[in-house]
């Protein structure tokens, strides 16, 4: 489909914003649309006719409106892409675009609104510096690296002592106020990683202590930036029934469990040597991150500029 005869028109809006105007004729479309329904009958078996030899009335009746469809959202789209990269636009996005009704023998006429990215003259290069932080990997990273490979595989097995930090608490939880449940606010039989869950701070410190088949009732005040806005503040209370509380068995240090850790020679040596490796290669990627962060946020603030609605609204959605 040919669409140099199609028009364009842009106006500018606030700040970033543009939008396009485009009239496709009527004689493309129609050009296109018969073109289409032909191929299709070629390829379209109907019963009573031969494959391919149904009327064009007939392949229109039953797909005609289909076939318009696709082909007006495609015209649009590559109208819209071509109209953009003609004019050297940098569009940010897909844009919004409305349509009056297409039909046949009618031009199609639409308006798409978009933003376009700023054309940025830097200013203040020589101005941009980095320090680099002196961090290295001790053998502390690595013996730390090594106990959670270990802890990952390890075996858990239930304790009869009151619960501890590092240990597995499964428990029943019911959160309420004024007797009645909050939303989200009662779990069964919730596997509980004492220190590493995501529960409450205050929470969890009621819970290390409890031993297994142990029940408590508590009262706590949520924290001021709890999820629910409605509870924020107030008093909440909880009741606790611990089912089990169990401890990790590790896994020995030795060929077998480091074999598996693909290290085939089973040396300890070796192990540790590759989670150096590892553990600096993350290093580096980091602090190459940090100041490639540190000098876009020098650069921005040394050359200030608009920034597309498109952009703060994703911003806004993903937040």
């Amino acid at each position: 489909m040919n669409l140099d005869s199609a028009s364009y028109k842009v106006e500018d809006g606030e700040g970033l914003r543009r939008v396009m105007h485009v009239q496709v004729p009527a004689t493309v479309l129609q050009q296109e649309f018969l073109a289409r329904l032909g191929a299709l009958r070629r390829r379209t078996r109907i019963r009573g006719f031969r494959p391919g030899k149904a009327p064009i009335k007939l392949i229109r009746q039953r797909y005609g409106q289909d076939v318009w469809n696709e082909l007006t959202r495609e015209t649009i789209e590559r109208s819209f892409r071509e109209g953009a990269q003609n004019r050297k636009l940098r569009v940010v996005g897909g844009g919004e675009v409305k349509t009056s009704q297409a039909r046949e023998g009618v031009d199609l006429e639409y308006e798409a609104t978009f933003d376009v990215l700023p054309d940025i003259e830097f200013n203040r290069l020589d101005e941009l510096a980095y320090e680099q932080p002196q961090v290295e990997i001790s053998e502390r990273d690595v013996d730390r690296t090594i106990e959670r490979l270990r802890r990952r595989d390890a075996q858990w097995e239930d304790v009869d002592r009151p619960a501890r930090e590092g240990d597995r608490m499964v428990a029943n939880i019911r959160a309420s106020r004024r007797r009645q449940t909050v939303d989200a606010g009662e779990i069964k039989e919730a596997p509980l990683m004492l220190g590493e869950t995501r529960l409450m701070p205050q929470l969890e410190e009621r819970l290390v202590g409890l031993s297994a088949a142990r029940k408590k009732k508590f009262r706590l005040k949520m924290p001021a930036e709890y999820p629910d806005e409605t509870l924020r503040g107030k008093r909440v209370l909880y009741e606790v029934e611990v089912v089990s509380v169990s401890e990790p068995a590790l896994p020995d240090l030795d060929e077998e469990f480091i074999g598996k850790l693909g290290v085939e020679s089973g040396s300890i040596e070796e192990l540790r040597s590759n989670v150096r490796a590892t553990l600096e290669r993350e290093l580096r990627s980091v602090c190459e991150e940090h100041k490639r962060q540190a000098l876009f946020d020098q650069l921005l603030s040394a050359n200030p500029g608009l920034t597309p609605r498109t952009l703060v609204d994703q911003e806004v959605e993903q937040a």
